[in-house]
């Protein structure tokens, strides 16, 4: 049975999967790069339960840091006036 598709409208063409599925690997890499795990990732992208474990641990290491006064405030001049303060 062939897969029906709404009315009016066609499959996308197999060339543009293609270029949606490059920019996804694209920007996974460009989030792996961020996080560290770029070279990692150029061998072989982790499991998402992997993901899930570093995620958390970071996390938790961002807790600690925050619980003792250190932020690492992404866009200071923004955030400090209106969540934080200057020390």
């Amino acid at each position: 049975m062939r897969a029906r598709c709404r009315p009016n409208t066609k499959p996308p063409p197999p060339a543009r999967a293609f270029i949606v599925a490059k920019l996804h690997d694209d920007l996974d890499l460009a989030v792996a790069d961020a996080y560290g795990w770029g070279e990692e990732w150029r061998r072989a992208p982790l499991p998402p339960a992997e993901i899930v474990r570093r995620l958390v641990a970071l996390n938790a290491e961002r807790a600690k840091e925050e619980a003792a006064g250190h932020v690492r405030w992404l866009r200071p001049d923004y955030q400090i006036p209106r969540f934080g303060r200057k020390k």
